[in-house]
């Protein structure tokens, strides 16, 4: 029988974000028996208007002309070193590129290839000296200090395509492929931790929850044999998101209700996050549009007939979900991407401290890809956009956290 619950309340403030005049905001705070403890923000604890409010600014912008070296053709996964330097895996061709805090070009890392130090494909993280190279198509992990020498490099798995992490422990966490016959707490998001020398660590999962929803398409042959299927999420029905966390571990939430919870081990909880949330319509004619598109995608793959009596309408829900995607950066906060308040010139993010408290939104004065595409460490925002002759560039945006006179 659980014991009983201690709730308080308690003011959550940001002392450095708001003017002498303001009152502090207040979260509910809750701790189970477990220890868990549910930090509840019934408003924004740092800033509710402009008064306070964190702002972005444009820094640095990273990639050059055709044909220069510093050019970015197919720019994927990003990190950042302690030192400011931006370390960009350009798909075309596989290469990583090191660009100082000034944008220039330092030099380039690895090469096409499945030798040791080469990759086909690569996810990144680094820290201290180290930049850790995950590839899922070759299925490996290589290890190359931030001057671009090659270390070690070990089996790990292929084909689950996601970011990865070098936490603060200096375990290296990257995304499994295991088999659903596997014994484990369910089907899910499987990530492996490994210490920087390769040694397994541990394994854990995140979770899925039974009502997620896809469409599963498939064709036949002249045989009656089935010639291939595929799965694609309905549009704007609610899932699991998370992201890997700095402290280890990730932060996850069902994109059906507001909440967020930190799993240092994947499905415990040590930290939910809570704040009111009011869904948003969906026009008949987004929904249509959204399916047709989708519809014209599966197409190519079935064929028309096999697309359309799969994809259906009513299917598609009538409201949004409650965010589309989650980050975290170095310093522990919980970053969200709001979907209601984006458009093709903006991105809106709600930010989270540590603790648990909702401080407020901050804006991207851009437009921000639906995957990947974005990194936030404590100090910037780095964001894909295009420029005006539509070549793919970064652009660093450093934070602006107005100071308490």
């Amino acid at each position: 029988m659980r014991g009983p619950r201690s709730l308080l309340l308690v003011l959550i403030t940001v002392a450095c974000d708001r003017g002498p005049s303001r009152e502090p905001a207040q979260a509910q705070v809750e701790t189970l028996p477990s220890g868990t403890r549910v930090v509840t923000s019934p408003v924004p604890t740092g800033w509710s208007d402009t008064a306070g409010a964190w702002t972005l600014v444009e820094e640095q912008r990273y990639g050059g002309a055709d044909g220069a070296a510093d050019e970015l053709g197919e720019p994927r996964s990003m990190a950042v070193d302690g030192a400011g330097r931006l370390y960009v895996f350009d798909a075309k061709p596989p290469r990583i590129k090191v660009f100082n805090r000034d944008g220039t070009l330092l030099r380039t890392i690895g090469r096409d290839g499945a030798g040791p130090g080469e990759f086909r494909m690569a996810f990144i993280a680094a820290r201290g000296g180290s930049l850790v190279v995950h590839d899922p198509i070759i299925a490996r992990t290589s290890v190359f200090d931030t001057s671009g020498t090659y270390q070690r490099g070990w089996t790990t798995f292929c084909c689950y395509w996601s970011d990865i992490a070098i936490d603060t422990a200096q375990r290296i966490t990257v995304p499994a492929w295991i088999p659903d016959s596997v014994p484990g707490p369910g089907r899910g998001t499987p990530y492996v931790r490994y210490t920087m020398s390769g040694t397994t660590v541990d394994t854990f999962w995140v979770l899925r929850r039974s009502e997620e929803r896809s469409w599963m398409f498939s064709s036949k042959g002249a045989d009656g044999k089935q010639r291939m299927s595929m799965s694609m999420r309905i549009p704007w029905s609610p899932a699991v998101e998370h992201t890997l966390h700095p402290f280890g571990g990730v932060v996850r939430g069902y994109t059906g209700e507001y909440r967020l919870v930190y799993a240092p081990h994947g499905v415990d909880s040590a930290l939910v996050m809570v704040r009111p949330w009011t869904p948003v319509p969906i026009t008949t004619e987004a929904r249509r549009a959204r399916q047709e598109s989708l519809i014209k995608s599966a197409a190519q793959n079935v064929g028309e007939d096999a697309a359309r009596a799969v994809a259906q309408l009513d299917d598609i829900p009538s409201t949004e979900p409650a965010f589309s995607r989650i980050y975290t950066d170095e310093a522990g906060h919980t970053w969200v991407r709001q979907l209601g308040a984006n458009d093709s010139t903006r991105a809106t993010l709600d930010v989270f401290d540590p603790t648990g408290a909702w401080l407020g939104a901050v804006t991207i004065p851009h437009r921000v890809p639906e995957y990947g595409g974005l990194l936030i460490t404590s100090a910037a925002v780095y964001s894909q956009v295009e420029d005006d002759d539509g070549r793919p560039v970064i652009v660093r945006l450093g934070i602006r956290r107005p100071v308490s006179r």
